[in-house]
């Protein structure tokens, strides 16, 4: 079975590879810097070392080495104060021995303020790398889980399995952590969708983690459904025994609803946006259309970057759809 290595590259944006220029829209280019970053979701057997390198008249070379996990097999790596421009992208992946099993290139447009994708894809039988682009996308990582496992996702603590193309907790008590690997978010927007599989008159809390320093330096949006009442929360410094935990602010939720509590089975969506010290959160059922306003809203100064997970006290729940954009 070819094995195939899938490299988002969010650029600030760039040129889409093998179509006519005729159908494309170069974007302008503008001055001050941008960021190129790299990220792969499996890399093929084989492959020990992947090396990026952006080349540009006039400006010094700028060479990156990936780093690939050993516990995901993902491979990331970001170019940091590249000037505004075209660039030339070329990526080469290599063995233990520093044979070049994989190689591909294309320009790049490196603007202020956007993030687009870039995807590659190592084709076993050439050695090629096809570079496929998706112009004016904002997104900086999505999953869907479709790949049949949780590549690129770290356990820190209790149950987590991959099912049906999504991931699935058990019922376990404790503050437990599935956390994303090899990315690092300033501002953006952040959602996953959430279900609650247990029967209604169990606990329900999920929730989505952002800004993820440490086990003790983050913060989490979460639902904590308990009784008859439903809170949304965000909480600063988790960890995973709720010994340190900070509760920066709780308010009601579906006070509308009958029983005020998550419906079993039924598919909501949890939404975070951070923009500097500003962070806004809200929740609605999936099916229905998103909220206007946000139901959290307030400044908090402690966390500016970090990374992303999901987390959960108690109670069975499935995820799925994570997203995370850029901020406009």
């Amino acid at each position: 079975m070819h094995r195939y290595l899938f490299l988002a590259i969010a650029v600030l944006p760039f040129v889409l590879n093998e179509c006519r220029e005729s159908d494309l829209i170069i974007p302008k280019s503008e001055s001050g810097v941008g960021q190129v970053t790299l990220f792969s979701a499996e890399t093929p057997e084989g492959v020990t070392q992947i090396i990026a390198t952006l080349t540009r008249p006039g400006f010094s070379n700028q060479v990156l080495s990936l780093t690939i996990a050993d516990s995901s097999n993902s491979a990331s790596g970001t170019f940091t104060g590249i000037a505004a421009g075209t660039w030339h992208l070329k990526v080469d992946a290599f063995d233990h021995s520093e044979t070049l099993l994989y190689t591909g290139e294309t320009d790049v447009t490196v603007l202020s303020g956007q993030a687009s994708h870039v995807a590659l894809t190592l084709q076993p039988a050439s050695g090629s790398i096809i570079i496929v682009v998706t112009w004016g996308s904002n997104v900086l990582f999505s999953d869907d889980f479709n790949h049949g496992n949780v590549n690129n996702w770290v356990y820190k603590t209790g149950s987590w399995n991959f099912v049906d193309s999504l991931v699935q907790t058990d019922s376990v008590f404790g503050h437990h952590f599935l956390m994303l690997t090899g990315h690092d978010f300033g501002d953006f927007e952040f959602q996953a969708d959430v279900m609650k599989t247990s029967d209604d008159a169990a606990p329900e809390h999920p929730g989505i983690v952002f800004r993820w320093l440490s086990d003790t330096a983050n913060y989490v949006f979460r639902i904590n459904g308990v009784g008859s009442q439903s809170w949304i929360q965000l909480m600063r410094d988790m960890d995973n025994r709720d010994m340190n935990s900070e509760y920066i602010h709780t308010e009601p939720w579906l006070q509308n609803d009958p029983d005020h509590r998550m419906d079993k089975d039924v598919w909501y969506t949890m939404k975070v946006r951070a923009v500097g010290d500003r962070i806004q959160c809200k929740v609605w059922k999936k099916s229905d259309t998103e909220p206007d306003g946000w139901i959290i809203d307030l400044n908090d100064p402690s966390y500016s970057h970090g990374q992303i997970g999901l987390e959960y006290y108690v109670g069975r729940h499935r995820f799925d759809n994570v997203i995370v954009q850029a901020a406009n």
